[in-house]
């Protein structure tokens, strides 16, 4: 947990995370609100294993939501994506 407060952080500018809860979740995903320290809140979403591969699960939802999201319905931003091929977020992100 400690490793994927200090990536929610970082992807966001915020120097920590001073908070995790547990929030309802799916079938796919074990999901978290993390509160940085400068009171940005991050949603981290974490693949269950019994879903299938996480590259190809995680990488299915976040192209569903870059679809909604160039479309006129509303989606939240997705800011950053480590799960993707095991790579940086920042290789994952363009950024």
């Amino acid at each position: 947990m400690a490793e994927l407060a200090q990536i929610a952080a970082g992807s966001i500018g915020a120097s920590s995370c001073v908070e995790i809860k547990k929030v309802p979740e799916g079938n796919f995903n074990k999901t978290f609100l993390l509160t940085m320290n400068d009171g940005n809140e991050v949603i981290a979403k974490v693949p269950n294993p019994n879903t299938g591969r996480p590259h190809f699960t995680t990488a299915s939802e976040v192209a569903t939501m870059d679809f909604v999201r160039n479309s006129s319905l509303l989606c939240p931003a997705t800011v950053a994506n480590k799960m993707l091929a095991g790579k940086k977020c920042s290789e994952n992100t363009g950024s």
